[in-house]
Order: C-alpha cells, then structure tokens, then sequence
C-alpha cells in the first residue's frame, strides 16, 4: 500500500482545534473531508486535538473506536500504513460522570490485534535465593533537650507599667 492511499475514499471531520497540517495530510494519504450533511453520515474518523478536545469528542461518541487523536494520522503517515486506531481512540464514559476516557477501556475492540511482546504476558519469576530478608527494627528514640518537659514561660508584659522615654543629648 503506498502512502498516498493509506485513507483512500474515507471520510474524516475534524476538530476546530486541529493544526491545519494535519488535515493536509491526511487529504495527502488520500482522506478525504466531510462538508456535506450526505458525508457526515459515511465518516470513517472524528479527529480530536487531544483528550482535553472534550466538546468534539461528545457531539461525535457513539461508541466505537472512531474518535482518534491528530498523532493517529502522524503516525499512519511516518509508518506509511494504517496503524491500529485502539491506542489513538477518545470516548466518554457515561458510568463515570461522562469523563474522557481511553475508548479501549469502555468497549471491546473489534478489529485486528495489536502486536504483542513475547514476554509481555509472562510474569517475572525471581529464585527464592535472590532474595533477601530483612530484620526491621524501630530506630531507637531521639533524645531530648529537656528532662522535665516544662517550658519556660515567656516573660509578662504589663500594660499597666509607664513607658520610660530616652533623654536625647542635643
């Protein structure tokens, strides 16, 4: 697939609050933008700013993995192919206040796997001789300045006593 057909024919809308290069490459990789309400409804891609983009990504949920962040079209663009969109999707979560969440942590992901790491599911397994116990014992007390623990009271003042005024030698 080379890279000027990797969004062939499929429409996308974008967030106001998208840079403007973004929108250039993906018309560039073959997208193409939805202006009519007839195009409205084939969108493939809603394309937010960021998590933070939150008023775009609520007009635009209806619970599926549409909603992806401008760095999905970067992406698809310096790999040259179509990468997964699970890891680049926003939605709201209804349950939850209606916050911004990941939309993989909200519904199930219906298109390809994503590659996984060969040790990404195997926990680390440690040799009981490698470790080490260790004895903890309470740190021994601070001592103290004082072996009463009486302060010594701060001297009165007494409102009632005369103010002394200074001679000043001229």
């Amino acid at each position: 697939m080379t890279s000027s057909k990797i969004f062939k024919g499929q429409y996308a809308v974008f967030s106001h609050l998208v840079p403007e290069p973004y929108l250039h490459h993906y018309v560039s990789l073959g997208g193409l933008i939805a202006t009519t309400p007839e195009e409205m409804d084939k969108v493939t891609f809603c394309v937010c700013n960021d998590r933070f983009d939150t008023k775009f990504i609520s007009i635009w949920w209806n619970n599926t993995y549409r909603i992806v962040n401008r760095r999905f079209i970067f992406d698809c663009a310096s790999k040259r192919q179509r990468v997964s969109e699970e890891t680049y999707s926003w939605g709201v979560d209804v349950d939850n206040d209606f916050e911004i969440v990941p939309t993989w942590t909200i519904c199930d992901w219906s298109g390809p796997m994503l590659p996984k790491k060969a040790n990404a599911g195997q926990k680390r397994k440690i040799p009981p001789a490698l470790i080490q116990e260790k004895e903890v014992s309470m740190p021994a007390p601070r001592p103290t300045a004082f072996k009463t623990g009486l302060l010594t009271p701060a001297p009165s003042i007494d409102s009632q006593a005369r103010k002394q005024k200074k001679k000043v030698d001229a």
